[in-house]
C-alpha cells in the first residue's frame, strides 16, 4: 500500500514528545481517508477497512477497535500493522505539523465530542487507558436477544434507544447474547446480560416438564418459558459487571440531543437506569424540554472517584440519579452539595416499568 510521501524517513530518531503526539493524533479518521481513502469504507460516525468490515476507526478519536478479535490500538499501531509503514515513518506521517521547539499539548485537548461537556479538555491525558488493555467481546450479528430484552424485560422505547445502536456511542449485543454499553473513547464498557439462569433452565427442562408442578413449558417470545415468572427457580436480575480493563473512573454516557450545548449530567448506577430515566423524563417534558441532557452510566453507586472527575471536567449541572436504597443514600450524603434526584421505587427502570404497567 502506498504510504504518504515517497522518502524514507529511518534515518531520523523520533522523540518521546512526538511518538506521543503521533499516538493521540485528532481525527485519526481524517488522516486516513485523505492519505488512503481507496481502503476504507466511510460511514456515519466511523470509517471502515474494505477487507475487514469489523475493524472501525471513530470519526474525530485516535485509535482503532477490531470487533471481530476485539484487538484495539493507536494510530502508530495501524499503521504498521496494516498498512505497512515502518515505525518512524509512521510517526513522522501523523506528525508533519508537529514542532519539536513548541511545547508540546496533546492534541486530545482540542478534540470534540457528542458530550463535549463531559468529556472535554484533558479527560483522556495521561490518565487514559492504554490501547489494547480493555477487551470487549466480540459483536453479534443478531441483536433480537437485546432489542428483545430491552423492550420487553426493561420496557424501554426502540425509537429513543435505536439511535445508540452504532455509531460513536456504542451499544451492542455481543455473541453470548449479553448487551455491551461502550463508551466513545473505548476505555470503559458496562455488561449487562439478557440470558437468566431462568432463562436456560426453563427452556431446557427434562422431557419438556416446567418446574412448576402440573405445568408444562410455554414457549414465549425468544424461547423464554411463559411460566418463568412464577417459577421458584427464576432469577431477576441476569449479570451485570465492568468489562475487564475498563478505567478505573470511566463511564458511559449519551445525549439527549447531539446538536445542542449540554445543560444537565445525569448521572446513574447502571445503563438501563440511564435509558429509563432519558425515556422517563421524554414522557414528562416531551423532546423540546430534555434536549440538554446528558446520561451517565458510572457502574455503581461507590464510584465516586468517576463523579468527581466528571465535576471537575464540566461547567454544567451534574445530578445525582442513583438508586434508592442504603450505597445510593451513601452516595447522595457524599456529594450533598449536587442536586440529586431521586426513584420513587429502587431504581429509574423500577419507575418506568411502574408507570407503564
Amino acid at each position: 500500500m502506498k504510504k504518504k510521501g515517497e522518502e524514507r524517513v529511518m534515518s531520523r530518531q523520533c522523540s518521546k514528545m512526538r511518538i506521543k503526539a503521533a499516538r493521540e493524533m485528532q481525527d485519526f479518521s481524517d488522516f486516513l481517508m485523505e492519505n488512503h481513502g481507496e481502503y476504507f469504507i466511510d460511514y456515519p460516525g466511523s470509517i471502515h477497512l474494505r477487507e475487514n468490515q469489523s475493524l472501525a476507526i471513530k470519526k474525530g478519536y485516535s485509535g482503532y477497535h477490531d470487533f471481530s478479535t476485539g484487538e484495539h490500538g493507536n494510530p502508530i499501531d495501524f499503521l504498521v500493522n496494516y498498512l505497512g509503514y515502518e515505525f518512524t515513518d509512521a510517526v513522522y506521517a501523523l506528525t508533519e505539523d508537529f514542532d519539536e521547539d513548541d511545547d508540546y499539548d496533546s492534541p486530545i485537548k482540542g478534540r470534540t465530542s457528542a458530550v463535549n461537556s463531559v468529556e472535554k479538555a484533558g479527560y483522556f491525558e495521561e490518565k487514559r487507558v492504554p490501547n489494547g488493555l480493555m477487551d470487549c467481546p466480540e459483536m453479534s450479528s443478531d441483536n433480537s436477544r437485546m432489542l428483545a430484552y430491552l423492550q420487553k424485560t426493561r420496557k424501554l422505547e426502540y425509537r429513543l434507544f435505536k439511535k445508540l445502536l452504532g455509531g460513536p456511542v456504542l451499544m451492542y449485543q455481543d455473541k453470548l447474547g449479553n448487551i455491551i454499553f461502550e463508551n466513545e473513547a473505548s476505555d470503559w464498557a458496562e455488561m449487562r446480560g439478557t440470558c437468566t439462569f431462568a432463562d436456560k433452565r426453563c427452556k431446557h427442562c427434562v422431557n419438556g416438564k416446567c418446574l412448576l408442578e402440573g405445568h408444562q413449558y410455554r414457549k414465549g417470545e425468544h424461547g423464554w418459558c411463559l411460566n418463568m415468572g412464577r417459577c421458584d427457580r427464576y432469577k431477576a436480575n441476569p449479570f451485570h459487571g465492568i468489562v475487564e480493563g475498563s478505567r478505573e473512573d470511566g463511564f458511559w454516557c449519551f445525549k439527549a440531543d447531539p446538536a445542542v450545548p449540554d445543560k444537565y449530567i445525569f448521572i446513574c448506577e447502571a445503563a438501563i437506569d440511564a435509558l429509563s430515566l432519558h425515556e422517563l423524563r421524554w414522557r414528562q417534558y416531551g423532546s423540546a424540554g430534555i434536549k440538554g441532557d446528558v446520561y451517565v452510566s458510572i457502574g455503581g453507586a461507590g464510584k465516586h472517584r468517576t463523579i468527581e472527575r466528571i465535576r471537575q471536567e464540566t461547567d454544567c449541572q451534574v445530578v445525582i440519579a442513583v438508586d434508592r436504597d442504603e450505597a445510593g443514600d451513601e452516595c447522595r450524603n457524599c456529594f450533598s452539595d449536587l442536586r440529586a434526584v431521586i426513584p420513587l421505587h429502587k431504581d429509574w427502570n423500577d419507575d418506568l416499568k411502574s408507570e407503564k404497567a
